[in-house]
């Protein structure tokens, strides 16, 4: 899988269970924060930011896009990937 930037509202980061708004990015509380949001559904990824991407090898990502998060596959290295959910308001 070709890394793909995250688009979505919202990034549950499952090892720490904290979740954060993705813009303006901010944190947003734990697991419980959860039960407050309105998200259609939810999807299981690993996420990578994009300056890990661009220094991996992974794809090229544009100065301002690597502060950003990056859905990645199971080729890329555990040691930068994070398991997350993501989910959007629509």
């Amino acid at each position: 899988m070709k890394p793909q930037l995250v688009t979505t509202d919202y990034i549950f980061f499952l090892d720490d269970l904290e979740l954060y708004q993705t813009n303006p990015y901010r944190e947003l509380g734990g697991a419980e924060a959860l039960a407050g949001l309105s998200v259609k559904s939810w999807t299981r990824v690993n996420v990578s930011t994009g300056e890990d991407v661009s220094e991996l090898g992974y794809g090229s990502v544009s100065s301002d896009e690597q502060g950003r998060w990056y859905a990645v596959g199971g080729s890329f290295p555990r040691d930068r990937a994070y398991p997350a959910l993501i989910g959007s308001r629509k």
